[in-house]
């Protein structure tokens, strides 16, 4: 939470004094708001826009003021995350789970099972340090009333990321579960 502020914050100042190509300007030019989608899902640079965790963020800020078409190509961002990104798509997810849970496990639910626990991870893990107790008590109340949707992609997803959940919490250090 902390790294994600303070980088919010690094994002707002850079923006002002223009160190970055993009301001928090919403919503975004099309050509920008194009370009971001496409690094975040591949995780390569294109035009003036770098794979960073500044991208990630941009995108991320889009889905938090109301854009939230742009949640596929977030979730894709966890194909190819390490370090910094890792903990920027760790700590977005948790929270957001914990504002819109249907709409995540919905788009999670979408993706392979490898994947979906590997963001199921990246939700529990945050920074490599977990969520926080009172975070990781609502992410799991959560998760339990999912599991029990009539909703059978949403209900898997719950429980495969309270097994996911499970496992951090045996082990916190081990932030590689195994697909």
């Amino acid at each position: 939470m902390f790294i994600r502020a303070a980088l919010l914050g690094l994002l707002f100042v850079s923006s002002v004094y223009g160190q970055f190509p993009y301001s928090k300007k919403f919503p975004p030019p099309t050509k920008r708001r194009k370009l971001v989608l496409q690094v975040i899902s591949t995780g390569k640079a294109s035009g003036n826009v770098e794979w960073t965790e500044e991208s990630l963020a941009e995108a991320m800020y889009w889905y938090d003021k109301g854009d939230h078409k742009v949640l596929g190509a977030i979730l894709d961002a966890g194909d190819h995350c390490d370090g910094a990104t890792a903990e920027e798509l760790g700590s977005w997810l948790g929270d957001t789970f914990i504002t819109h849970p249907r709409e995540i496990l919905k788009a999670v639910a979408m993706r392979p099972v490898p994947k979906r626990k590997k963001l199921g991870l990246y939700a529990v893990a945050a920074d490599g340090g977990g969520q926080g107790p009172e975070k990781m008590l609502l992410i799991r109340k959560l998760l339990n009333r999912f599991s029990r949707s009539t909703e059978t992609n949403i209900a898997m997803t719950a429980r495969l990321w309270l097994e996911v959940l499970g496992q951090y919490e045996a082990d916190p250090l081990n932030q590689q579960i195994s697909p």
